[in-house]
């Protein structure tokens, strides 16, 4: 920010202001743009979604640290509590 004539000049980035017209938001936390997408949806526990898809929760874990380990998805939080997010 750079105080001009008793006034405040903020810069944004462009692909953050694109992305908040595009009804994102950004996270106070991370500072980071959350995609519009990614807000729509709730988070759901490992157990949740293992129920769900009919599968144990190891195999949820398993499949969560392959897709992590490939960049699609990131682990926001502690790893009891925290939630996936999706990168790409």
């Amino acid at each position: 920010m750079i105080e001009a004539e008793g006034g405040v000049r903020v810069i944004i980035k462009r692909e953050l202001f694109y992305g908040i017209q595009q009804g994102g938001r950004i996270d106070p936390k991370t500072g980071r743009l959350i995609n519009a997408d990614d807000t729509k949806s709730e988070p759901i526990t490992t157990a949740k979604l293992a129920k769900k898809l009919g599968k144990s929760s190891s195999t949820i874990k398993r499949d969560m640290k392959i897709l992590q380990d490939q960049g699609l998805v990131e682990h926001v939080g502690p790893s009891n509590g925290g939630y996936w997010k999706r990168l790409k």
